[in-house]
């Protein structure tokens, strides 16, 4: 219990899911960083996203988090208040790769005027 310093366990499930997910990427500091100069890294292959039969317009950057997420939603029968902290992670993602792209539109059109 207190040898991960916590004062309590991760359940089984989408939260130990999220947690072993961040585990894997690259520290926040360091992301923000190098985020407008350096393409993004896809977590997941395609062969990964085309057997989790994600649709075309979702095989992006964030698939490494939806993957997880469709499987808590059809597991939790689409609960709204299920699966709440992969739906988070998914949309900050989504969010975060947004900015990305306007921040490299803006140099685009910084750079032809």
């Amino acid at each position: 219990m207190a040898a991960e310093g916590r004062a309590f366990t991760l359940k089984e499930g989408p939260a130990a899911e999220l947690e072993e997910i961040r585990s894997q990427m690259r520290t926040k500091a360091e992301a923000e960083a190098e985020a407008i100069n350096m393409e993004p890294v896809s977590y997941v292959s395609r062969k990964e996203m085309h057997d989790a039969k994600l649709p075309l317009e979702y095989r992006d950057y964030c698939a490494h988090l939806l993957i997880p997420l469709n499987r808590c939603r059809a597991a939790e029968f689409y609960l709204p208040w299920k699966c709440e902290t992969l739906r988070n992670a998914h949309e900050k993602c989504q969010h975060n790769d947004y900015l990305r792209r306007r921040a490299l539109k803006v140099e685009e059109m910084a750079a032809t005027e």
